[in-house]
């Protein structure tokens, strides 16, 4: 059996600006170490499984271990060291609004990303012809068939 445990953060608002793992890689019994950089890329780049640089929030996963024992797995955390830049954060969502003030999210709070198409009318090709999909199926089957402004009891 395989076991995994998280590295979080130890901060609410920070960067990380290196990892050594070097020491938990060489124990015995662990077979391996998740980071950001191995996984492929999201498309909700303000919510990654693994922080990659940037720490929004005490306890956020920055890597996984996976190891032969819930023991080594733990060990293997307490080798890992994490080098983070402590950044100034705030507890009151008024003083996140003031002109300068500390923003956990660099690129802003983004509550509903959407993508754009390039054609509205987007095109597929196939081996007999080419068949046209109106707009809207297009965002029927990339959204889902449900709408977003609907609750589930």
């Amino acid at each position: 059996m395989v076991y995994a445990r998280l590295l979080t953060s130890p901060m609410p608002s920070g960067r990380v600006r290196s990892i050594d793992a070097s020491e938990a890689l060489r124990m015995d019994g662990v077979l391996g170490i998740l980071t950001a950089d191995d996984l492929p890329s999201s498309s909700a780049p303000a919510e990654p499984v693994l922080a990659s640089e940037d720490v929004t929030f005490v306890g956020q996963p920055i890597l996984a271990v996976a190891a032969i024992s819930d023991e080594i797995a733990d060990s293997a955390i307490d080798r890992i060291k994490v080098d983070y830049e402590y950044r100034p954060f705030v507890t009151d969502p008024l003083e996140s609004l003031v002109e300068g003030g500390p923003n956990a999210y660099l690129d802003g709070n983004v509550l509903q990303q959407t993508n754009s198409l390039e054609d509205e009318n987007a095109t597929i090709r196939g081996g007999f012809g080419t068949i046209k999909w109106p707009a809207g199926e297009v965002e029927r089957f990339r959204n889902g068939q449900e709408p977003r402004n609907v609750g589930f009891a």
